[in-house]
Protein backbone atom coordinates (compact mmCIF):
# COMPACT_ATOMS: atom_id res chain seq x y z
CA UNK A 1 0.00 0.00 0.00
CA UNK A 2 1.64 3.40 -0.67
CA UNK A 3 1.81 6.05 1.51
CA UNK A 4 1.26 9.34 0.08
CA UNK A 5 2.76 12.51 2.13
CA UNK A 6 2.86 16.36 0.84
CA UNK A 7 5.36 18.48 2.35
CA UNK A 8 4.34 22.05 2.43
CA UNK A 9 6.98 24.65 3.54
CA UNK A 10 8.85 27.70 1.73
CA UNK A 11 12.20 27.00 3.29
CA UNK A 12 13.87 24.35 0.74
CA UNK A 13 16.77 23.62 2.97
CA UNK A 14 14.49 22.88 6.16
CA UNK A 15 12.39 20.97 3.23
CA UNK A 16 15.29 18.74 1.77
CA UNK A 17 16.44 17.80 5.39
CA UNK A 18 12.61 16.44 6.58
CA UNK A 19 12.37 14.81 2.84
CA UNK A 20 14.99 12.74 3.99
CA UNK A 21 14.29 12.26 7.41
CA UNK A 22 11.17 10.60 6.57
CA UNK A 23 12.30 8.74 3.87
CA UNK A 24 14.70 7.14 6.00
CA UNK A 25 12.25 6.19 9.09
CA UNK A 26 9.57 4.71 6.07
CA UNK A 27 12.31 2.88 4.37
CA UNK A 28 13.75 1.62 7.29
CA UNK A 29 10.36 0.02 8.37
CA UNK A 30 9.34 -1.22 4.60
CA UNK A 31 6.87 1.47 4.42
CA UNK A 32 6.30 1.98 0.58
CA UNK A 33 5.76 5.78 0.46
CA UNK A 34 5.83 8.77 -2.40
CA UNK A 35 6.51 12.35 -1.02
CA UNK A 36 5.33 15.65 -3.20
CA UNK A 37 6.60 19.12 -2.45
CA UNK A 38 5.19 21.99 -2.06
CA UNK A 39 6.58 25.77 -1.85
CA UNK A 40 3.18 27.48 -1.25
CA UNK A 41 0.22 26.65 0.39
CA UNK A 42 -1.32 28.16 -2.94
CA UNK A 43 0.57 25.29 -4.92
CA UNK A 44 -0.72 22.78 -2.31
CA UNK A 45 -4.34 23.61 -2.40
CA UNK A 46 -4.05 24.04 -7.15
CA UNK A 47 -2.90 20.08 -6.59
CA UNK A 48 -5.46 18.97 -4.89
CA UNK A 49 -8.12 20.58 -6.48
CA UNK A 50 -7.16 17.67 -9.32
CA UNK A 51 -9.54 14.28 -8.20
CA UNK A 52 -6.41 12.15 -8.57
CA UNK A 53 -4.29 14.02 -6.13
CA UNK A 54 -4.72 12.49 -2.74
CA UNK A 55 -2.51 12.53 0.42
CA UNK A 56 -2.42 10.31 3.95
CA UNK A 57 -0.36 12.63 5.39
CA UNK A 58 0.57 16.44 5.15
CA UNK A 59 3.35 18.33 6.98
CA UNK A 60 2.56 22.09 6.61
CA UNK A 61 4.93 24.97 7.54
CA UNK A 62 2.92 27.47 10.08
CA UNK A 63 4.52 31.30 8.53
CA UNK A 64 4.64 30.84 4.60
CA UNK A 65 4.09 33.98 2.20
CA UNK A 66 0.45 34.71 1.27
CA UNK A 67 -1.45 31.64 2.21
CA UNK A 68 0.05 30.00 5.88
CA UNK A 69 -0.21 26.85 6.96
CA UNK A 70 -3.42 27.09 9.22
CA UNK A 71 -5.20 28.99 6.19
CA UNK A 72 -4.05 26.24 4.00
CA UNK A 73 -5.12 23.44 6.54
CA UNK A 74 -8.63 24.77 6.93
CA UNK A 75 -9.09 24.62 3.14
CA UNK A 76 -7.88 20.93 3.56
CA UNK A 77 -10.33 20.28 6.10
CA UNK A 78 -13.36 22.33 4.04
CA UNK A 79 -12.85 19.92 1.48
CA UNK A 80 -13.63 16.78 4.34
CA UNK A 81 -10.08 15.70 3.60
CA UNK A 82 -9.68 13.69 6.70
CA UNK A 83 -5.94 13.38 6.23
CA UNK A 84 -3.73 13.63 8.72
CA UNK A 85 -1.76 17.20 9.38
CA UNK A 86 1.52 17.80 10.82
CA UNK A 87 2.50 21.63 11.26
CA UNK A 88 6.22 22.23 11.62
CA UNK A 89 6.73 25.39 13.04
CA UNK A 90 9.85 27.80 14.68
CA UNK A 91 7.43 29.27 17.73
CA UNK A 92 4.40 27.36 19.40
CA UNK A 93 2.21 30.48 19.18
CA UNK A 94 -0.37 29.36 17.25
CA UNK A 95 -0.86 25.34 19.10
CA UNK A 96 -4.04 26.42 19.90
CA UNK A 97 -5.14 26.96 16.17
CA UNK A 98 -4.43 23.35 15.14
CA UNK A 99 -7.58 22.51 16.72
CA UNK A 100 -9.71 23.82 14.33
CA UNK A 101 -8.80 21.56 11.79
CA UNK A 102 -7.55 18.83 14.01
CA UNK A 103 -3.74 18.26 13.93
CA UNK A 104 -1.89 15.49 14.41
CA UNK A 105 0.79 16.88 16.10
CA UNK A 106 3.19 20.19 15.93
CA UNK A 107 6.95 19.76 15.31
CA UNK A 108 9.21 22.53 16.47
CA UNK A 109 12.09 23.68 13.93
CA UNK A 110 14.92 22.01 13.94
CA UNK A 111 12.62 18.54 13.70
CA UNK A 112 13.40 16.32 16.51
CA UNK A 113 14.00 12.72 14.72
CA UNK A 114 12.47 11.24 17.90
CA UNK A 115 9.67 13.29 18.06
CA UNK A 116 8.89 13.02 14.06
CA UNK A 117 9.50 9.10 14.34
CA UNK A 118 6.33 9.25 17.39
CA UNK A 119 4.07 11.24 14.94
CA UNK A 120 4.60 9.23 12.10
CA UNK A 121 4.23 5.71 14.04
CA UNK A 122 0.76 7.41 15.47
CA UNK A 123 -0.52 8.20 11.68
CA UNK A 124 0.55 4.15 10.87
CA UNK A 125 -1.18 2.81 13.68
CA UNK A 126 -4.06 4.72 12.89
CA UNK A 127 -4.25 4.68 9.19
CA UNK A 128 -3.69 0.69 9.81
CA UNK A 129 -5.76 -0.26 12.08
CA UNK A 130 -9.12 -2.30 11.18
CA UNK A 131 -8.33 -2.26 7.48
CA UNK A 132 -9.29 -5.73 5.54
CA UNK A 133 -7.90 -7.88 3.34
CA UNK A 134 -10.70 -8.77 0.49
CA UNK A 135 -10.15 -12.03 -1.56
CA UNK A 136 -12.06 -14.90 -3.20
CA UNK A 137 -12.69 -17.90 -1.63
CA UNK A 138 -15.38 -20.95 -2.41
CA UNK A 139 -16.84 -18.86 -5.02
CA UNK A 140 -17.26 -15.80 -2.27
CA UNK A 141 -15.97 -12.65 -1.67
CA UNK A 142 -14.21 -13.06 2.38
CA UNK A 143 -13.43 -9.53 3.68
CA UNK A 144 -11.27 -10.34 6.72
CA UNK A 145 -9.44 -7.62 9.26
CA UNK A 146 -5.66 -7.65 8.66
CA UNK A 147 -5.61 -7.58 12.72
CA UNK A 148 -7.35 -11.19 12.41
CA UNK A 149 -4.80 -13.11 9.95
CA UNK A 150 -2.31 -14.89 11.80
CA UNK A 151 -0.63 -16.06 8.69
CA UNK A 152 -0.28 -17.29 5.53
CA UNK A 153 0.69 -20.55 3.49
CA UNK A 154 1.26 -21.07 0.29
CA UNK A 155 0.24 -24.62 -1.44
CA UNK A 156 0.25 -25.71 -4.80
CA UNK A 157 -1.77 -23.30 -7.01
CA UNK A 158 -3.43 -21.55 -3.86
CA UNK A 159 -2.35 -20.15 -0.80
CA UNK A 160 -4.31 -20.44 2.88
CA UNK A 161 -5.11 -17.66 5.13
CA UNK A 162 -5.15 -18.71 9.32
CA UNK A 163 -6.97 -16.02 11.28
CA UNK A 164 -7.97 -16.37 14.39
CA UNK A 165 -11.80 -17.49 13.10
CA UNK A 166 -10.72 -20.30 11.10
CA UNK A 167 -8.66 -20.52 7.56
CA UNK A 168 -9.94 -19.85 3.91
CA UNK A 169 -7.97 -21.36 0.73
CA UNK A 170 -8.12 -18.83 -1.83
CA UNK A 171 -6.24 -18.94 -5.49
CA UNK A 172 -3.29 -17.27 -6.61
CA UNK A 173 0.27 -17.26 -5.63
CA UNK A 174 1.82 -16.16 -1.89
CA UNK A 175 3.80 -13.52 -3.82
CA UNK A 176 0.20 -12.16 -5.30
CA UNK A 177 -0.81 -11.98 -1.86
CA UNK A 178 2.22 -10.65 -0.31
CA UNK A 179 1.64 -7.26 -2.17
CA UNK A 180 -2.06 -6.91 -1.18
CA UNK A 181 -0.79 -6.78 2.46
CA UNK A 182 0.91 -3.82 4.34
CA UNK A 183 4.51 -4.09 5.15
CA UNK A 184 3.76 -2.53 8.31
CA UNK A 185 2.67 -5.48 10.21
CA UNK A 186 3.26 -8.81 7.70
CA UNK A 187 6.35 -10.10 6.43
CA UNK A 188 7.49 -12.89 4.38
CA UNK A 189 9.69 -15.10 6.49
CA UNK A 190 10.16 -18.37 4.05
CA UNK A 191 9.36 -18.52 0.45
CA UNK A 192 5.77 -20.56 1.80
CA UNK A 193 4.69 -18.26 4.51
CA UNK A 194 3.65 -14.99 5.18
CA UNK A 195 3.39 -14.22 9.17
CA UNK A 196 1.59 -11.41 11.16
CA UNK A 197 3.94 -10.03 13.67
CA UNK A 198 0.57 -8.91 15.80
CA UNK A 199 0.41 -12.65 16.67
CA UNK A 200 3.64 -13.66 17.11
CA UNK A 201 4.71 -15.21 20.48
CA UNK A 202 8.61 -15.53 19.91
CA UNK A 203 11.09 -16.71 17.62
CA UNK A 204 14.61 -18.20 16.91
CA UNK A 205 17.10 -18.62 14.12
CA UNK A 206 14.48 -21.55 12.73
CA UNK A 207 11.39 -20.86 13.27
CA UNK A 208 8.13 -18.50 14.70
CA UNK A 209 6.03 -19.54 17.19
CA UNK A 210 2.52 -17.56 17.19
CA UNK A 211 0.23 -16.78 19.83
CA UNK A 212 -1.84 -19.99 18.77
CA UNK A 213 0.97 -21.99 19.18
CA UNK A 214 1.81 -22.76 15.82
CA UNK A 215 5.34 -23.37 14.55
CA UNK A 216 6.21 -21.26 11.26
CA UNK A 217 9.58 -21.66 9.70
CA UNK A 218 12.41 -19.02 8.81
CA UNK A 219 13.87 -19.79 5.65
CA UNK A 220 17.60 -19.89 5.66
CA UNK A 221 18.30 -17.01 3.50
CA UNK A 222 15.39 -14.85 5.47
CA UNK A 223 16.67 -15.71 8.61
CA UNK A 224 18.61 -12.43 9.18
CA UNK A 225 15.90 -10.23 7.17
CA UNK A 226 12.70 -11.49 9.49
CA UNK A 227 14.47 -10.95 12.74
CA UNK A 228 15.40 -7.31 11.60
CA UNK A 229 12.00 -6.93 10.59
CA UNK A 230 10.45 -8.16 14.12
CA UNK A 231 12.47 -5.37 16.05
CA UNK A 232 11.34 -3.07 13.50
CA UNK A 233 7.89 -3.77 14.59
CA UNK A 234 7.96 -4.12 18.35
CA UNK A 235 10.51 -1.30 18.59
CA UNK A 236 8.36 1.35 16.76
CA UNK A 237 4.82 -0.15 15.87
CA UNK A 238 3.78 -2.91 18.21
CA UNK A 239 -0.02 -2.62 20.01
Amino acid sequence: MLYKIAICDDDQDFVQKLHIQVSQMLKSRGITYEIDVFSSGEALLDALSKPETVYDLYFLDIYMNELNGIDTAKAIRSDKDSAAIIFTTSSERHVFSGYEVQALQYLLKPVNEQALATALTIDLKRRYKNRYLVFKSAGMTQKVPYEEIEYIESMLKSVRLVTVNGSYESGGLISGMESMLPKLSFFRCHRGFIVNFRHVSRLNAQSIITTSGTHIPIGKTYAHATNRAFLNYIGGYGE
